[in-house]
This record gives C-alpha cells, sequence and structure tokens, in this order.
C-alpha cells in the first residue's frame, strides 16, 4: 500500500508541511554532462564551483548540488582552493587532473533541496533524464554499492516522537531488506547495517524511557557510526551539535532536522526504478510507529525470539513482520 501520503498529512517540527531531501548516487556520466541535464530539467543554469561541485538555484524550489561523492578530492579541492594563485602547490598541480580520471569510477551524487511530496516529480523526471543518458545504479556491477539517501524532516525533536521511529525501524529493518531488494553489494560494504542487538534489546525494553540526552547517549554508545541503515547522527547534531561534535569528530557528519535513511539502493539504470518506493518504504516506518499496539506487540515479539536458544532471530522474523503488516492491511 502507498503510504507516502502520511508525510502530506503531518507537520514538521516548526509547524510547517513536512519535506524531505533526496540524495541519489550513480555513476556513468562525467560530471558536466549531468549538470548540463540537470540544469535543462530544472530550467536553470548550473553553477561550478569547481569540477567536481555544481550548484542549481531553482526560484521555486531552492538549492541542488551536483558533486563527485570523494572526499579525497574534497580535500584536495579545498588545499588547492586555499593556495594563492600566485603561489604553486603540490595540491593544485593534482587538483588540475585529478576530478577527470576519477569521474569514471567515482559516484556522482545529486542532492536536492527539502522538498514537499507534491514537488517531487522533478527529481523523478531528472532520475529519467539521467537513465536515457546511461546513468549507472547498484545494480549495474558488483562494485556499485550505491546508496538513496531519504532525508525526512522530523516531526519533532522531543525523544518521545523519536524513539518510536527507532523502534520501528530496528522492528522493519529484515522486512525491508527484503521489500527494497537491497543489492548484496550494499549488505557486504556495511554503508546501510542494521543496529547493533544490543541497542535494539535496549531501545525495544517496554521500560525504556529516555530524554534526549539519555537517547543520543545510548545511541553514540551502541551505535557511534554513520554507517547504519537509519543514521541517526545529522538530527542528534541538529538537536546539540557540541555534544555530537565532541562525541564523533566526524566532519561528514552534517547537522540537520531530518533522518537519514539509507537504506534503499540506486538502481537509476532500471526503467522500474524509481524515487517512490524507498520514499514510501521509510512511510511504512512511520506508519508502525505511530501504532502504539502493533509497535509494543511487536516489540515484545522481538524480544522473545531473540532471548530464545531454539527460535533464532532468522528468517522467520521477517515472515512475522510481513503477515503482522498484512493483518492491519499496510502491506
Amino acid at each position: 500500500m502507498e503510504h507516502i501520503k502520511t508525510l502530506e498529512k503531518t507537520k514538521n517540527f516548526e509547524g510547517n508541511d513536512r519535506r524531505l531531501g533526496l540524495e541519489i548516487e550513480y555513476v556513468g556520466l562525467p560530471l558536466a554532462d549531468s549538470a548540463k541535464i540537470i540544469s535543462d530539467v530544472l530550467s536553470c543554469p548550473a553553477e561550478p564551483t569547481h569540477k567536481t561541485h555544481y550548484t542549481f538555484n531553482h526560484p521555486q524550489l531552492g538549492e541542488f548540488v551536483l558533486e563527485l561523492d570523494v572526499e579525497l578530492a574534497k580535500k584536495i579541492s579545498q588545499k588547492a582552493k586555499d593556495t594563492p594563485d600566485s603561489e604553486f602547490s603540490v595540491d593544485k598541480a593534482i587538483d588540475s587532473f585529478f576530478p577527470e580520471m576519477i569521474s569514471g569510477i567515482a559516484p556522482s551524487e545529486l542532492v536536492t533541496s527539502p522538498l514537499e511530496v507534491k514537488n517531487l516529480k522533478i527529481v523523478s523526471d531528472i532520475v529519467i533524464a539521467l537513465r536515457k543518458a546511461g546513468a549507472k545504479g547498484t545494480s549495474e556491477s558488483f562494485m556499485f554499492a550505491f546508496g538513496y539517501h531519504v532525508n525526512p524532516e522530523v516531526k519533532s525533536t522531543n525523544p518521545a516522537e523519536i524513539l518510536p521511529v527507532l523502534q520501528s525501524f530496528t522492528l522493519l529493518f529484515d522486512f525491508l531488506v527484503d521489500h527494497l531488494e537491497m543489492d548484496i553489494t550494499r549488505k557486504l560494504s556495511g554503508y546501510a547495517a542494521p543496529y547493533p542487538k544490543s541497542y535494539a534489546r535496549l531501545i525495544l525494553d517496554e521500560d525504556y524511557s529516555p530524554d534526549i540526552d539519555t537517547l543520543m547517549t545510548d545511541y553514540i554508545t551502541h551505535a557511534p557510526s554513520r554507517n547504519y541503515a537509519l543514521d541517526m547522527l545529522p538530527l542528534f547534531k541538529f538537536i546539540d551539535e557540541g555534544f555530537i561534535t565532541e562525541k564523533c569528530p566526524d566532519s561528514l557528519i552534517k547537522k540537520r532536522p531530518t533522518y537519514h535513511f539509507r537504506l534503499p539502493n540506486c538502481k537509476i539504470n532500471e526503467d522500474t526504478w524509481d524515487i517512490y518506493k524507498g520514499i514510501n518504504a521509510w512511510s511504512l516506518v512511520e506508519v508502525v510507529a505511530s501504532d502504539k499496539t502493533l509497535l509494543k506487540r511487536l516489540s515484545a515479539d522481538y524480544l522473545k525470539i531473540m532471548d530464545s536458544l531454539i527460535d533464532p532471530l532468522t528468517s522467520r522474523w521477517r515472515g512475522h513482520v510481513k503477515n503482522s503488516l498484512e493483518i492491519k492491511g499496510l502491506v
């Protein structure tokens, strides 16, 4: 069933219509060619800040970014920019050819502005245009562990709102892996991992009722990495930047008032793939999070299976979740 409309019916933490940002990784096209395609679809100019980075300032929809998603290239580029024009540096020399050299193997990443659901079609149009031009996604090669990330704004920064979402995601993870046909390359890469079982046990306990400081501390204690299928560090950094910066000093953690859903593949090369399935999957997480009865029952079932030596947590859990969702008419 389609659950995406639940995002349209809810307000964000500021009381405005909820929005979500998207991140799409792919290869197969020179960055400049991608920039031209995106510019044509958005009907606004591509503004190159560097060979590895373009921005598109849409008058109604905000800023879109296209960049070569390689940290080394970004660091070299920044050092080159910091060197005065009159001076020579190794970084400036490398920066003159390095972006073109790696553009065929390093992923390009399109990052959208936060968009309301009604405005998502323009991203779908960009995907179709990139596909027609030869963009390649996860299924093209065992080397392509490319993701499609969905960043929905939070409804509230209150832990009583955040915790049920964490619980729901933990309970649905195995089901969503199957539902979204998570590519084996992405499973092996570890870029979108499930939470450790110790963290699942903690947050699913019916007596767990943390304040925001405890919720953040427990998360960092058990899951101190960006590479989880639901990365909470951007949201927690938005809530308390100093705390997260101290505990997880990673320059790649960008503060933002959103969940960072990293599970879906990017299969941009496949005609049947679109941006909506991943968004709908996230919406299902929120639907289950809002159903306190279902959430409580599934949590108890999960913990019972975890504690059983005879019945370990296996594919049987995925079937149990699917059956529970079918009974509720959610899938």
